[in-house]
């Protein structure tokens, strides 16, 4: 009974080791699991574009501006001015230069004078203080019949104006020349002798001139009658 009963075990035994074996060759095979191709991990892996950093941009350098150069302010030079009875009196060729003499200018400094485009120095005469030269190194010729702008000024740049005049040259105080000692030096080392007279109510100057010929011409303001009384006198001041 009890062999009986332990075959029947082991049949059972058997078949159950039967069924399980064909279970295991006949079940569902285990699923692979999916691998992604390349191509769809490249895609999936969201990349950003590499941020570009920006280049300095040439900022242009400004040239340099110039500075601009502080203009030179010329400094005014003083004059007191010409005295109220400031005049012309006369004018005359020594060789090449030209000579304007003015009566009353007590002149304290030089001045420097423009008549058209010539240029004279004006300085006050030494045998008379009072009275005034201006010597151009030029022969200027300009008519008589009509008025000379003269134009004097501050410094010899003639920037600085100080004073207009004009002159105007009176029938009596002509130059009358005299022809008698021509020779070639005519004009040539003038020299001049100046006569003031006081007259009872007028003053008179009398101007004789000669040169390396001889006399050469003279200049005057006599009154009417150069014989009445009078008296010598310094300048016409």
């Amino acid at each position: 009974m009890r062999m009986k009963k332990n075959r029947l075990l082991w049949s059972l035994f058997l078949t159950a080791a039967v069924i399980l074996s064909a279970c295991g060759r006949s079940g569902t095979q285990p699923t692979a699991t999916a691998v992604a191709s390349p191509t769809e991990i490249l895609s999936a892996i969201v990349q950003e574009p590499p941020t570009l950093t920006p280049e300095p941009t040439q900022t242009p350098t400004p040239l340099p501006t110039d500075t601009p150069v502080p203009t030179a302010t010329a400094t005014l030079i003083p004059f007191k001015g010409f005295a109220d009875n400031f005049r012309f009196y006369r004018s005359w060729y020594d060789g090449g230069k030209t000579i304007y003499y003015f009566l009353n200018a007590w002149l304290e400094q030089p001045l420097w004078a423009k008549i058209g485009e010539f240029s004279l120095k004006c300085a006050h005469d030494p045998d008379t203080q009072s009275a005034m030269k201006c010597i151009s190194d030029e022969r200027i010729e300009l008519p008589d019949s009509e008025p000379l702008p003269i134009e004097f000024f501050a410094d010899e740049g003639m920037k600085q104006s100080v004073f207009v005049y004009e002159i105007v040259l009176p029938e009596a105080l002509k130059p009358v020349y005299s022809n008698q000692f021509d020779c070639p030096e005519r004009g040539q080392n003038v020299q001049c002798e100046i006569e003031y007279r006081l007259y009872a109510d007028y003053c008179s100057t009398s101007i004789t001139c000669y040169d390396a010929c001889g006399y050469y011409y003279s200049i005057d303001n006599l009154p009417p009658d150069p014989d009445a009384p009078w008296t010598p006198v310094g300048s016409c001041s």
